[in-house]
């Protein structure tokens, strides 16, 4: 195998899984994070991945850097493979810091749970950047250290046309990660996934594990799956099959035996994943205290919609209850998803937001 240069910006879950599984075939990996306190531990003591079954493998990256070392170092990084792994509303920040240190034959893949492509091409011209779909279950432990959930999906491709050699190279490179592909239709992953984010987003509404919170509130989530994929139809996208989950079959016109049988995956699925009780969201909202990310993509959606005169309630409701929670105006609990289901919080437009 021909070994290459990585860099990975963002050393969050995603990224530092991504990072170490390159490292770990033999690649040169640069991690660049913003939190100087997680890349120092990395450049101290290694990157630490802990499995499910709480074993952990340590591994040194090539290097370790925070963006304000860069920035204060004044050096030209000059990357030819990144991965942009940060948080999708940081993604347009992190592209105008990433443009100047890129080489002029250099690679962008995305790596965010929605379709960020439009924000990095504000800085980074549209033919370097490609995109992925990420499918794997993983968390920040703490400075140096992520668990994962076990080898998981990975999809690879060109926001448009078939995989090129670039999309192949890389996935050639990732297939330590798991199930690794490459596919045409990479903006139809990144669809399909906006479905069910949304549905684990409105598990955040409540202090229960994920798996619970789809199984008993059914309805409501089908309603939620329905009206992101009225919002993709417009758009043109060609939805694709995720865990053996077809989209359509999520949606509150399917034939009940299909419906029921993809909630049944969805349930399987959220509960089979170790240490994964809760989602990103609730954490983001409960433990970390911080805005999460899926509020600037429903607001995304509701846009969107706005914009085709497309009515989305449950997704306009979803918007308002998750800010409320954010700021602190509304706690968790069962009421939020009583008030998701009837309507009792008002519909309102994108702007209102």
């Amino acid at each position: 195998m021909h070994l290459n240069d990585y860099a990975v910006l963002g050393a969050g879950a995603i990224g530092g899984t991504l990072a170490h599984t390159l490292a770990s075939a033999g690649h040169n990996v640069t991690l660049i994070d913003s939190d100087e306190a997680h890349i120092r531990a990395i450049r101290e003591r290694g990157l630490d991945l802990v499995s499910a079954d709480g074993a952990s493998d340590g591994l040194r990256m090539h290097r370790a850097v925070s963006t304000s070392e860069v920035d204060a170092s004044g050096i030209n990084l000059g990357l030819d493979r990144v991965f942009l792994a940060t948080k999708a509303q940081h993604v347009a920040g992190a592209a105008e810091w990433l443009a100047p240190h890129l080489s002029t034959e250099a690679t962008v893949v995305l790596c965010q749970n929605s379709d960020t492509f439009d924000a990095a091409g504000l800085w980074i011209d549209s033919d370097r950047i490609a995109s992925a779909f990420v499918n794997f279950a993983a968390d920040v432990l703490g400075p140096g250290s992520i668990r994962v959930g076990g080898p998981g999906a990975l999809v690879l491709g060109e926001h448009h046309g078939p995989p090129s050699p670039r999309i192949l190279s890389l996935v050639d490179d990732l297939a330590g990660i798991g199930d690794v592909t490459a596919t045409d239709n990479i903006t139809g992953y990144l669809w399909s996934k906006r479905g069910i984010a949304a549905i684990l987003t409105a598990t955040a509404l409540v202090d229960e594990h994920v798996s619970v919170v789809i199984d008993s509130s059914r309805e409501v989530m089908a309603e939620l799956a329905t009206e992101v994929y009225a919002v993709a139809d417009t758009q043109g996208v060609r939805l694709m099959p995720l865990d053996g989950i077809t989209p359509d079959h999520l949606q509150t016109t399917a034939e009940a035996p299909a419906r029921d049988e993809a909630f049944d995956r969805l349930v399987a699925f959220t509960g089979s994943m170790p240490g994964k009780s809760r989602s990103g969201v609730f954490r983001d909202i409960a433990v970390r205290r911080r805005p999460t990310e899926a509020r600037p993509d429903l607001l995304s959606l509701l846009q969107l919609a706005q914009d085709v005169g497309l009515r989305t309630p449950y997704l306009e409701r979803l918007t308002w209850l998750i800010g409320e929670l954010e700021t602190g105006a509304r706690n968790f609990g069962h009421h939020n998803l009583t008030e998701l289901a009837s309507g009792t919080t008002g519909a309102r437009t994108a702007s209102h937001y």
